[in-house]
Protein backbone atom coordinates (compact mmCIF):
# COMPACT_ATOMS: atom_id res chain seq x y z
CA UNK A 1 0.00 0.00 0.00
CA UNK A 2 1.37 3.43 -0.90
CA UNK A 3 0.06 6.95 -0.46
CA UNK A 4 2.85 8.49 -2.54
CA UNK A 5 1.97 11.65 -4.42
CA UNK A 6 3.84 10.76 -7.58
CA UNK A 7 6.42 8.31 -8.92
CA UNK A 8 9.41 10.39 -7.81
CA UNK A 9 8.00 10.70 -4.30
CA UNK A 10 7.34 6.96 -4.25
CA UNK A 11 11.01 6.33 -5.00
CA UNK A 12 12.09 8.76 -2.26
CA UNK A 13 9.85 7.15 0.35
CA UNK A 14 11.13 3.73 -0.64
CA UNK A 15 14.70 4.89 -0.09
CA UNK A 16 13.76 6.37 3.30
CA UNK A 17 12.38 2.99 4.38
CA UNK A 18 15.69 1.44 3.29
CA UNK A 19 17.66 3.82 5.50
CA UNK A 20 18.37 6.83 3.28
CA UNK A 21 18.60 10.30 4.81
CA UNK A 22 19.83 11.72 8.10
CA UNK A 23 17.90 10.02 10.91
CA UNK A 24 17.21 11.21 14.47
CA UNK A 25 15.27 9.06 16.94
CA UNK A 26 12.32 10.80 18.64
CA UNK A 27 11.16 10.29 22.21
CA UNK A 28 7.85 8.62 21.36
CA UNK A 29 6.28 9.20 24.81
CA UNK A 30 4.53 6.01 26.09
CA UNK A 31 4.28 4.38 22.68
CA UNK A 32 5.70 0.97 21.79
CA UNK A 33 6.37 2.29 18.29
CA UNK A 34 9.74 3.78 17.39
CA UNK A 35 9.80 7.12 15.57
CA UNK A 36 12.59 8.81 13.63
CA UNK A 37 12.77 12.19 11.99
CA UNK A 38 14.43 11.71 8.60
CA UNK A 39 15.86 14.53 6.52
CA UNK A 40 16.03 13.53 2.87
CA UNK A 41 16.45 15.87 -0.10
CA UNK A 42 16.12 18.85 2.28
CA UNK A 43 12.70 17.73 3.52
CA UNK A 44 11.71 16.24 6.87
CA UNK A 45 9.64 13.08 7.22
CA UNK A 46 8.68 10.81 10.10
CA UNK A 47 9.68 7.17 9.81
CA UNK A 48 7.69 4.93 12.14
CA UNK A 49 8.74 1.39 13.00
CA UNK A 50 5.63 -0.39 14.24
CA UNK A 51 6.21 -4.06 15.00
CA UNK A 52 2.48 -4.62 15.50
CA UNK A 53 1.93 -3.56 11.88
CA UNK A 54 4.20 -6.31 10.55
CA UNK A 55 2.61 -8.89 12.86
CA UNK A 56 -1.01 -7.87 12.18
CA UNK A 57 -2.88 -10.83 10.66
CA UNK A 58 -5.51 -8.88 8.72
CA UNK A 59 -5.41 -6.26 5.97
CA UNK A 60 -7.30 -3.50 7.80
CA UNK A 61 -4.61 -2.32 10.23
CA UNK A 62 -6.25 0.06 12.76
CA UNK A 63 -3.77 2.91 12.27
CA UNK A 64 -4.30 2.91 8.50
CA UNK A 65 -8.07 2.49 8.56
CA UNK A 66 -8.59 5.09 11.28
CA UNK A 67 -6.27 7.60 9.58
CA UNK A 68 -8.23 7.20 6.35
CA UNK A 69 -11.57 7.51 8.19
CA UNK A 70 -10.53 10.72 9.96
CA UNK A 71 -8.89 12.23 6.91
CA UNK A 72 -11.97 11.63 4.75
CA UNK A 73 -14.11 13.28 7.47
CA UNK A 74 -11.92 16.38 7.40
CA UNK A 75 -10.21 15.76 10.75
CA UNK A 76 -6.59 16.96 10.47
CA UNK A 77 -4.21 14.01 10.87
CA UNK A 78 -0.69 13.39 9.55
CA UNK A 79 -0.62 12.08 6.00
CA UNK A 80 0.55 8.52 5.42
CA UNK A 81 3.01 8.84 2.54
CA UNK A 82 4.09 5.21 2.19
CA UNK A 83 4.18 1.97 4.14
CA UNK A 84 5.74 -1.47 4.06
CA UNK A 85 3.81 -4.05 6.09
CA UNK A 86 6.47 -6.74 5.83
CA UNK A 87 8.95 -4.49 7.65
CA UNK A 88 6.41 -2.69 9.84
CA UNK A 89 7.44 0.70 8.44
CA UNK A 90 5.42 3.83 7.69
CA UNK A 91 6.54 7.17 6.26
CA UNK A 92 4.43 9.96 7.72
CA UNK A 93 4.06 13.70 7.29
CA UNK A 94 6.28 15.58 9.78
CA UNK A 95 4.13 17.90 11.91
CA UNK A 96 7.05 19.25 13.91
CA UNK A 97 7.41 19.12 17.69
CA UNK A 98 4.82 21.59 18.98
CA UNK A 99 2.55 19.42 21.13
CA UNK A 100 -0.43 21.22 22.63
CA UNK A 101 1.17 20.61 26.01
CA UNK A 102 4.19 22.67 24.96
CA UNK A 103 2.19 25.22 23.00
CA UNK A 104 0.14 26.37 26.00
CA UNK A 105 2.92 26.14 28.58
CA UNK A 106 3.23 29.39 30.56
CA UNK A 107 0.24 30.89 28.75
CA UNK A 108 -2.47 32.69 30.71
CA UNK A 109 -5.70 30.70 31.10
CA UNK A 110 -7.58 33.41 29.18
CA UNK A 111 -5.37 32.53 26.19
CA UNK A 112 -5.67 28.77 26.73
CA UNK A 113 -9.49 28.64 26.77
CA UNK A 114 -9.92 29.73 23.11
CA UNK A 115 -7.33 27.12 22.05
CA UNK A 116 -9.20 24.44 23.96
CA UNK A 117 -12.45 25.52 22.35
CA UNK A 118 -10.81 24.69 19.01
CA UNK A 119 -9.84 21.30 20.42
CA UNK A 120 -13.47 20.74 21.39
CA UNK A 121 -14.61 21.71 17.89
CA UNK A 122 -12.23 19.06 16.58
CA UNK A 123 -13.62 16.54 19.07
CA UNK A 124 -17.21 17.23 18.09
CA UNK A 125 -16.25 16.72 14.45
CA UNK A 126 -14.63 13.38 15.28
CA UNK A 127 -17.56 12.19 17.39
CA UNK A 128 -19.95 13.06 14.59
CA UNK A 129 -18.43 10.42 12.29
CA UNK A 130 -20.74 7.46 11.71
CA UNK A 131 -19.58 4.04 10.63
CA UNK A 132 -20.93 0.97 8.85
CA UNK A 133 -19.60 -1.80 11.05
CA UNK A 134 -15.95 -1.40 10.09
CA UNK A 135 -12.96 -0.78 12.35
CA UNK A 136 -12.99 1.17 14.69
CA UNK A 137 -16.77 0.88 15.01
CA UNK A 138 -16.49 -2.79 15.98
CA UNK A 139 -14.72 -1.82 19.24
CA UNK A 140 -16.25 -0.19 22.31
CA UNK A 141 -15.72 0.93 25.86
CA UNK A 142 -18.12 -1.74 27.06
CA UNK A 143 -18.12 -3.36 30.48
CA UNK A 144 -15.39 -5.85 29.53
CA UNK A 145 -13.01 -3.15 28.25
CA UNK A 146 -13.62 -0.87 31.23
CA UNK A 147 -12.97 -3.76 33.61
CA UNK A 148 -9.78 -4.63 31.74
CA UNK A 149 -8.57 -1.08 32.45
CA UNK A 150 -9.64 -1.22 36.11
CA UNK A 151 -7.88 -4.57 36.59
CA UNK A 152 -4.79 -3.19 34.86
CA UNK A 153 -4.74 -0.47 37.52
CA UNK A 154 -5.05 -2.99 40.36
CA UNK A 155 -2.21 -5.13 39.01
CA UNK A 156 0.24 -2.44 37.92
CA UNK A 157 -0.39 0.52 40.22
CA UNK A 158 -1.75 -0.89 43.46
CA UNK A 159 0.21 -4.15 43.46
CA UNK A 160 3.37 -3.33 41.48
CA UNK A 161 3.89 0.39 42.15
CA UNK A 162 2.41 0.96 45.62
CA UNK A 163 3.12 -2.66 46.60
CA UNK A 164 -0.19 -2.87 48.40
CA UNK A 165 -0.83 -6.19 50.04
CA UNK A 166 -4.38 -6.79 48.86
CA UNK A 167 -6.11 -9.60 50.72
CA UNK A 168 -8.42 -11.76 48.56
CA UNK A 169 -11.39 -10.16 50.30
CA UNK A 170 -10.18 -6.60 49.70
CA UNK A 171 -9.37 -7.31 46.05
CA UNK A 172 -12.79 -8.88 45.56
CA UNK A 173 -14.42 -5.83 47.16
CA UNK A 174 -12.56 -3.39 44.93
CA UNK A 175 -13.27 -5.47 41.85
CA UNK A 176 -16.98 -5.55 42.70
CA UNK A 177 -17.00 -1.77 43.20
CA UNK A 178 -15.30 -1.31 39.83
CA UNK A 179 -17.82 -3.71 38.25
CA UNK A 180 -20.66 -1.48 39.45
CA UNK A 181 -19.05 1.58 37.83
CA UNK A 182 -18.37 -0.27 34.57
CA UNK A 183 -21.99 -1.41 34.43
CA UNK A 184 -23.20 2.19 34.79
CA UNK A 185 -20.89 3.38 32.00
CA UNK A 186 -21.83 0.63 29.54
CA UNK A 187 -24.56 2.60 27.74
CA UNK A 188 -24.29 1.71 24.03
CA UNK A 189 -27.37 3.78 23.16
CA UNK A 190 -25.23 6.86 23.86
CA UNK A 191 -21.99 5.66 22.25
CA UNK A 192 -20.11 7.75 19.68
CA UNK A 193 -16.66 7.48 18.16
CA UNK A 194 -13.83 8.38 20.56
CA UNK A 195 -10.13 8.96 19.91
CA UNK A 196 -9.37 7.19 23.24
CA UNK A 197 -6.38 9.37 24.20
CA UNK A 198 -7.62 12.85 23.40
CA UNK A 199 -5.17 14.86 25.50
CA UNK A 200 -2.47 17.50 25.20
CA UNK A 201 0.24 15.07 24.10
CA UNK A 202 -1.82 13.74 21.22
CA UNK A 203 -2.82 17.10 19.76
CA UNK A 204 -0.21 18.97 17.76
CA UNK A 205 -0.04 22.57 16.59
CA UNK A 206 1.26 22.79 13.03
CA UNK A 207 1.20 25.85 10.80
CA UNK A 208 -1.47 27.45 12.95
CA UNK A 209 -3.79 24.43 12.97
CA UNK A 210 -4.52 21.52 15.30
CA UNK A 211 -3.75 17.91 14.29
CA UNK A 212 -4.57 14.62 15.99
CA UNK A 213 -1.98 11.87 16.42
CA UNK A 214 -1.93 8.45 18.12
CA UNK A 215 -5.49 7.67 17.05
CA UNK A 216 -5.09 3.97 16.26
CA UNK A 217 -6.99 2.84 19.37
CA UNK A 218 -10.19 4.75 18.49
CA UNK A 219 -13.42 3.04 19.51
CA UNK A 220 -17.03 3.67 20.50
CA UNK A 221 -17.88 4.95 23.95
CA UNK A 222 -19.74 7.60 25.86
CA UNK A 223 -19.14 11.10 24.43
CA UNK A 224 -17.78 12.13 27.83
CA UNK A 225 -14.79 9.80 27.45
CA UNK A 226 -12.69 12.02 25.19
CA UNK A 227 -13.92 15.18 26.90
CA UNK A 228 -12.66 14.08 30.31
CA UNK A 229 -9.40 12.98 28.65
CA UNK A 230 -8.95 16.60 27.59
CA UNK A 231 -10.25 18.48 30.61
CA UNK A 232 -9.00 16.11 33.35
CA UNK A 233 -5.61 15.60 31.70
CA UNK A 234 -2.85 14.87 34.26
CA UNK A 235 -0.29 16.31 31.79
CA UNK A 236 -1.99 19.72 31.67
CA UNK A 237 -3.98 20.85 34.68
CA UNK A 238 -6.95 22.96 33.67
CA UNK A 239 -8.30 25.03 36.61
CA UNK A 240 -11.78 24.07 37.73
CA UNK A 241 -13.48 27.28 36.60
CA UNK A 242 -11.94 27.00 33.11
CA UNK A 243 -12.87 23.32 32.86
CA UNK A 244 -16.48 24.23 33.71
CA UNK A 245 -16.55 26.87 30.95
CA UNK A 246 -15.14 24.39 28.44
CA UNK A 247 -17.50 21.60 29.51
CA UNK A 248 -20.42 23.97 28.98
CA UNK A 249 -19.07 24.85 25.53
CA UNK A 250 -18.75 21.16 24.62
CA UNK A 251 -22.26 20.36 25.84
CA UNK A 252 -23.84 23.11 23.76
CA UNK A 253 -21.89 22.07 20.64
CA UNK A 254 -22.60 18.36 21.20
CA UNK A 255 -26.34 18.98 21.57
CA UNK A 256 -26.32 21.23 18.52
CA UNK A 257 -24.61 18.56 16.39
CA UNK A 258 -26.66 15.65 17.70
CA UNK A 259 -23.71 14.04 19.47
CA UNK A 260 -25.71 13.62 22.70
CA UNK A 261 -29.38 13.57 23.61
CA UNK A 262 -28.66 13.65 27.35
CA UNK A 263 -30.06 16.37 29.54
CA UNK A 264 -27.55 18.45 31.47
CA UNK A 265 -27.96 16.68 34.80
CA UNK A 266 -27.52 13.25 33.18
CA UNK A 267 -24.57 14.50 31.15
CA UNK A 268 -22.80 15.83 34.25
CA UNK A 269 -23.44 12.57 36.12
CA UNK A 270 -21.82 10.45 33.42
CA UNK A 271 -19.06 13.02 33.00
CA UNK A 272 -18.03 12.50 36.62
CA UNK A 273 -18.24 8.71 36.43
CA UNK A 274 -16.26 8.68 33.20
CA UNK A 275 -13.67 11.09 34.60
CA UNK A 276 -13.13 8.80 37.60
CA UNK A 277 -12.71 5.75 35.38
CA UNK A 278 -10.39 7.58 32.99
CA UNK A 279 -8.19 8.93 35.79
CA UNK A 280 -7.92 5.50 37.41
CA UNK A 281 -7.09 4.05 33.99
CA UNK A 282 -4.43 6.73 33.49
CA UNK A 283 -2.95 5.95 36.91
CA UNK A 284 -2.83 2.31 35.83
CA UNK A 285 -0.87 3.23 32.72
CA UNK A 286 1.53 5.45 34.68
CA UNK A 287 2.04 2.69 37.25
CA UNK A 288 2.83 0.18 34.52
CA UNK A 289 5.22 2.54 32.72
CA UNK A 290 6.99 3.33 36.00
CA UNK A 291 7.11 -0.02 37.80
CA UNK A 292 7.30 -2.40 34.85
CA UNK A 293 8.81 -0.47 31.93
CA UNK A 294 11.07 1.67 34.18
CA UNK A 295 10.03 4.90 32.45
CA UNK A 296 10.26 6.98 35.61
CA UNK A 297 9.26 10.23 33.92
CA UNK A 298 5.64 9.07 34.29
CA UNK A 299 5.83 8.53 38.05
CA UNK A 300 4.98 12.12 38.93
CA UNK A 301 1.53 11.80 37.33
CA UNK A 302 0.32 8.83 39.41
CA UNK A 303 -0.62 10.61 42.64
CA UNK A 304 -2.23 13.69 41.00
CA UNK A 305 -4.38 11.44 38.82
CA UNK A 306 -5.61 9.48 41.82
CA UNK A 307 -6.14 12.58 43.96
CA UNK A 308 -8.26 14.07 41.17
CA UNK A 309 -10.26 10.83 40.95
CA UNK A 310 -10.84 11.02 44.69
CA UNK A 311 -12.11 14.58 44.46
CA UNK A 312 -14.71 13.47 41.92
CA UNK A 313 -15.68 10.46 44.04
CA UNK A 314 -16.57 12.73 46.98
CA UNK A 315 -19.50 14.16 45.05
CA UNK A 316 -20.79 10.90 43.52
CA UNK A 317 -21.97 8.14 45.90
CA UNK A 318 -21.56 5.48 43.20
CA UNK A 319 -17.80 6.12 43.23
CA UNK A 320 -17.22 6.22 46.99
CA UNK A 321 -16.88 2.45 47.66
CA UNK A 322 -13.97 2.07 45.23
CA UNK A 323 -12.32 5.34 46.28
CA UNK A 324 -12.42 4.43 49.97
CA UNK A 325 -10.58 1.19 49.24
CA UNK A 326 -7.99 2.97 47.03
CA UNK A 327 -7.46 5.71 49.63
CA UNK A 328 -7.13 3.14 52.41
CA UNK A 329 -4.51 1.19 50.48
CA UNK A 330 -2.45 4.16 49.29
CA UNK A 331 -2.94 6.69 52.08
CA UNK A 332 -3.95 9.33 49.52
CA UNK A 333 -6.40 12.17 50.07
CA UNK A 334 -8.80 13.56 47.49
CA UNK A 335 -7.50 16.81 46.00
CA UNK A 336 -8.51 19.16 43.22
CA UNK A 337 -5.17 19.79 41.44
CA UNK A 338 -6.59 22.71 39.52
CA UNK A 339 -7.40 24.64 42.67
CA UNK A 340 -4.96 23.03 45.10
CA UNK A 341 -7.65 22.43 47.72
CA UNK A 342 -7.61 19.27 49.78
CA UNK A 343 -10.74 17.53 50.96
Amino acid sequence: MSYAINENDDELYGRIMKGAGEKTRLAGDASTRIYYRVNAENKNFILCHDHLFSEYPGTEYPFLTTQRLLDEAGIPVPAILACDKTKGLLVLQDLGDDLLEYHIRDKNISTVIPIYRLCIDLLVGLQGIRGNGETPFTLAFDRAKLMYEFNFFIENTLECYFRCGLSPEMKAGLTAAFEDIAALLDRPEHFVLNHRDFHARNIMVHRGGLYLIDFQDARLGLPQYDLVSLLCDPYVRIPGHAAAVLKEYYFSRAVEKGITAMGREEFDYFYDLMAFQRLVKAAGSYGYLTAVKKKYEFERYIVPALESAGMIALRRPALLPSWRIIAGLTGLEAMDPGEGVRA
